[in-house]
């Protein structure tokens, strides 16, 4: 199994360290290319480049999951005006066919979490695709290394996007007359899992797990949404030693601008490791994040010691409030998951909070990325560029 090196910052002890991850299982991500010769991903040699990118970012992202599965993506006909979004990506929702209102799972997480293959017609390599994904190369990218202040980092974009279909996103409609409903504009309706998490700054959930409508009405919702709304998971309160703020209107997207799940990237900026917060919320949605190797001062234990290890060699001054997790796997099966969470408010109490420390790169020019996050077969991908985004 491949290893890489996280440099995202830490917050939960040895949960999410700076190491390398030594896995048993993996996601794999299949990808079945659109684009005709000549064009976009099947530009010569410079399209085997951005397939080169493309894949490896994907593979680093599938070994940090520790559920074993292979997932199919339609990455459809590539754009070139430069004019809209970035990328877009949604796992495919339409196959699934929920029968009623409710919060349901996109088939990217029925393959990995449930073992469940893909519906509908043989598209992807035979198989019927999972998911879709278009990127725009109107755009200057740097595919590698450092960008120029004139270049987006492809791999940091590409992250971002696989994250989405892994299921960070919401179904809920910001604005209109629909405003709050959800997949399908209607009262009740379908939602995501990562909406059953959305909450007011208050704790309050948005959409009301009863009636899968607005807690408030479709004039009122964008009001609520202005007024601040957060993704409340526990692990992901737990990570960021409190709930993560969304971005303004933007229930699809973290509000913090260091997070790989920031809807907007710099020039010139790299964010191409998953912050503990990002892989806080894959957690919450039911994702096992592998287990790090975490023995910092080498002394045949991961305990306290390592902890402090770690947070001095950040920065960060000392082992913060609360209690010190210093055994991510708490239930000893293999991997970290809601259970370890259970155990630990089980026996010790809900944790407290954990100092953060992270660094960012930022520039003032940036190109915005959806503002929702659409779930949708492959087919249709291909006109969601031009839809929404205004640079």
């Amino acid at each position: 199994m491949n290893c890489r090196r996280l440099t995202c910052a830490v917050a939960i002890a040895v949960l999410f360290s700076l190491c390398s991850l030594s896995l048993e299982a993996g996601v794999t991500f299949e990808f079945t290319y659109f684009d005709t010769p000549g064009t976009g991903f099947s530009a010569g040699s410079l399209g085997a480049a951005r397939k080169a990118s493309l894949e490896l970012v994907a593979a680093q992202l599938g070994s940090l999951i520790a559920q074993d599965a292979t997932v199919k993506i339609g990455v459809a006909p590539s754009e070139t005006d430069g004019t809209g979004f970035l990328a877009t990506a949604g796992a495919d929702f339409e196959g699934l066919g929920p029968p009623a209102a409710g919060f349901f799972d996109g088939e990217v997480f029925a393959a990995i979490v449930d073992g469940i293959p893909g519906v509908g017609a043989p598209d992807c390599g035979g198989s019927a695709c999972q998911g879709g994904l278009v990127v725009d190369f109107g755009y200057s990218y740097a595919l590698a290394g450092t960008p120029t202040p004139a270049e987006i980092h492809f791999p940091s974009v590409i992250l971002h996007e696989l994250t989405h279909l892994l299921g960070y996103g919401s179904h809920i409609t910001t604005s209109g007359p629909f405003a709050g409903s959800g997949l399908n504009e209607t009262f009740p309706d379908v939602y995501s899992k990562f909406d059953s998490f959305v909450t007011t700054l208050g704790g309050t959930p948005v959409i009301d797990p009863g009636a899968f409508g607005p807690i408030v009405g479709p004039g009122s919702f964008p009001a609520l949404l202005a007024a601040g709304i957060a993704f409340s998971g526990p692990f992901t309160t737990l990570a960021g030693g409190g709930t993560l703020v969304l971005a303004p209107s933007d229930p699809s997207h973290s509000g913090t601008t260091t997070d790989v799940m920031f809807p907007s990237f710099a020039f010139g900026e790299v964010r191409e490791d998953l912050t503990a917060v990002d892989l806080a919320v894959l957690i919450d949605l039911g994702y096992a994040i592998g287990l790090p190797d975490a023995d910092f001062d080498s002394d045949g234990d991961i305990d306290g010691t390592d902890f402090l290890t770690l947070q001095l060699g950040l920065g960060s001054g000392g082992p913060g409030s609360g209690i010190l997790l210093s055994d991510g796997d708490a239930t000893h099966d293999e991997f970290i998951g809601p259970s370890d969470l259970f155990f630990w408010e089980d026996q010790f109490g809900t944790p407290g909070a954990i100092p953060l420390a992270f660094s960012a790169s930022t520039g003032s020019q940036t190109v915005p990325e959806p503002t929702s996050l659409v779930l949708l077969a492959c087919g249709a991908i291909a006109a969601l560029g031009k839809q929404r985004l205004k640079v």
